[in-house]
């Protein structure tokens, strides 16, 4: 299989994240705030909108890994180890970042999941939400660590390492696929929900966005390599 048919299986894949950061993300607009993390619209979400978010997580994770290690082959084939320091840098912490996501995109979709499922069956079971609230608040900081400590390092250094790859024409892109990365299109998002554009919740896809535009670019990069190559 061609290197630019392997990278683009990372596209469907974060299509699949995409939809089940939607299942679990929607909401209705006339929310009310229940504590740190919770809110009246955890409890119009179904649990087989969870059950699914968590399918699509797992079932992305084998496409995005083939992806994922073609991308970083031909980044490593052409751009050697040594040629340039800076170069260099961004590219390890370009490929720790998409490491990270194998794990993180499963973990993250079944965490968030299970917070918004055991929040329900708390109040459904005890009939009361403060009773519920701490229940999920208990979770969520057992939880808390390897979660951010994942989005960081998933989203983060893969968001510099593109960012860093791109600006050094490691990767001889556009400059305006700088913004095709997972944390850039997260802060998108949040504009979008500050501003209420289109619906409560529309920030949950952005970041799985993100890592669609950046697979998109890689497809053209990895393009723009073969035919150098023949």
């Amino acid at each position: 299989m061609k290197s630019k048919y392997k990278i683009f299986l990372a596209i469907p894949a974060f299509l699949m994240t995409m939809a089940g950061d939607y299942l679990i993300g929607y909401e209705p607009w006339d929310v009310e705030p229940l504590g740190l993390i919770a809110d009246t619209g955890w409890l119009t979400i179904a649990d087989w909108r969870i059950a699914l978010s968590n399918l699509f997580g797992a079932a992305a994770v084998p496409l995005y890994f083939v992806a994922a290690k073609e991308f970083l082959r031909i980044l490593d084939v052409q751009n050697p180890k040594g040629n340039d320091k800076g170069t260099d840098r961004f590219l390890w912490l370009f490929r720790i970042g998409n490491y990270a996501g194998i794990l993180s995109f499963v973990f993250i979709h079944i965490a968030c999941g299970l917070l918004i499922l055991q929040f329900n069956a708390a109040y459904e079971m005890m009939g009361n939400v403060d009773m519920a609230m701490e229940l999920d608040l208990r979770i969520f900081r057992a939880e808390a660590l390897p979660f951010f400590a994942y989005f960081v390092v998933a989203d983060l250094f893969t968001t510099i390492g593109w960012i860093g790859l791109v600006v050094k024409r490691a990767i001889p892109l556009s400059k305006v696929w700088l913004l095709a990365s997972p944390l850039v299109m997260t802060l998108i998002g949040q504009v979008f929900s500050i501003f209420h554009i289109g619906f409560k919740g529309i920030d949950s896809g952005f970041e799985s966005l993100g890592w669609i535009l950046m697979f998109i670019a890689a497809v053209k990069y990895a393009q723009r390599m073969e035919k150098q190559t023949t």
